[in-house]
């Protein structure tokens, strides 16, 4: 690939919406091309692209996958950050792990490599059950925009009660829920 058909490939896929006019094979084929090119590297191109060296380095390690899993990525079934956690799993525990990854959130994903790296000596198998056991005792943010009175007011209140405002809304919820 050339150098000027790489930036303008960099350039459609880095800016603008989710939809992408590249797949993701070309879209890592041109980042390495560049990679390459470029004394600079990742921090010239970060500079010119106008985005983090992160996000190119998880762009660039598509390119080093193997072909099983590059046909997920083709096939659009995994994007750029599920793609670069499959890489961060060893070849061996790989092919098992690809079967999972696309039906997880990024979240569940970065979760569940986490769990791989932390047991390296369970298989795939046992770390997804470990894993399911403790996918639904996620935690879960509610953020609650209040005028200064009324935080004021929760605050007082929870102080009377000599409980933290956390503490003392989580138990209004909770006593909520339960009536």
């Amino acid at each position: 690939m050339n150098e000027e058909r790489a930036i303008a490939i960099m350039f459609a896929n880095l800016k603008g919406g989710k939809k992408k006019p590249s797949n993701l094979i070309e879209f890592a084929d041109a980042c390495r091309t560049l990679q390459n090119k470029w004394k600079g590297g990742f921090k010239e191109m970060s500079d010119f692209f106008k985005v983090s060296q992160y996000m190119l380095r998880q762009i660039d390690k598509i390119n080093e996958l193997d072909d099983e899993v590059k046909k997920l990525v083709k096939a659009h079934k995994l994007g750029i950050d599920a793609s670069y956690q499959l890489w961060r799993i060893d070849a061996i525990r790989r092919k098992d792990a690809m079967k999972i990854i696309p039906y997880l959130t990024t979240e569940e994903i970065r979760s569940f490599v986490n769990l791989l790296h932390k047991f390296p000596k369970k298989s795939v198998a046992e770390c997804k059950k470990e894993f399911e056991k403790n996918r639904d005792k996620n935690i879960h943010l509610l953020v609650i925009p209040l005028q200064s009175e009324e935080f004021k007011e929760l605050s007082n209140i929870a102080k009377e009660k000599k409980l933290s405002i956390h503490d003392f809304v989580l138990k209004i919820i909770k006593n909520s829920i339960k009536s």
